[in-house]
């Protein structure tokens, strides 16, 4: 799974070559993935950080070229938790 998007009560669970959805909430879906490389970047994003080729500021570039935005609220800690994460790769 590449990332989660909401629209609605419907979740779009994106993947490199198909999508699927459901009927949840991202809070849901966040409850089952937290700690497992996932970033809760925007009220209507969940993304996996394996699939991040670029982290700006203000917004994320996927592998397939997909930019997904960081809400303002969530930036310093976003990239807190990514750094954080990127370390224990090392």
């Amino acid at each position: 799974v590449a990332y989660f998007s909401s629209s609605g009560r419907k979740v779009m669970i994106h993947q490199m070559h198909e999508e699927d959805e459901f009927y949840g909430t991202l809070d849901q879906v966040y409850n089952q993935v937290k700690g497992k490389r996932f970033l809760f970047v925007h009220k209507s994003y969940i993304i996996n950080c394996n699939y991040i080729k670029h982290l700006e500021y203000d917004k994320v570039t996927l592998l397939d070229g997909t930019i997904i935005p960081i809400s303002q609220s969530r930036r310093v800690a976003i990239r807190k938790q990514f750094l954080g994460m990127k370390r224990e790769e090392l």
